[in-house]
């Protein structure tokens, strides 16, 4: 798997000169970043992550985000669909260590978001 360049540098922290919230991921290890590949074929969650206030509430209709554990450590991703191009894209991609009441929770409201009709 291989990873833009423009990713990885938002990743590592390059972009800090930007104005974006995100201060990347330098604390990521090459062996955080080989879990990458494992956690796609099978999460544990698969989620639509909802705008925060002020922006319209499709914003984020083409975002998901993926929890999973690799290795006993717990990893977020999150990934978009580009309308143009109709790529999907990793944006983000973090550690995340959680208690068994937050990954409860988590799965709750991914479990309503999923919910058959």
């Amino acid at each position: 798997m291989q990873l833009p360049a423009r990713i990885m540098r938002k990743q590592e922290a390059w972009t800090l000169k930007r104005k974006t919230r995100s201060k990347g991921h330098p604390e990521l290890t090459a062996e955080d970043y080989r879990c990458l590949p494992v956690l796609l074929e099978g999460p544990r969650a698969v989620f639509q992550p909802k705008p925060p206030k002020g922006l319209p509430e499709d914003a984020y209709n083409g975002r998901l985000c993926l929890w999973g554990t690799v290795g006993g450590r717990g990893y977020f991703v999150a990934m978009e669909r580009d309308a143009a191009t109709e790529k999907v894209e990793l944006i983000s991609f973090f550690r995340r260590g959680m208690t068994e009441s937050q990954v409860e929770r988590m799965l709750n409201r991914a479990r309503k978001v999923f919910r058959k009709p």
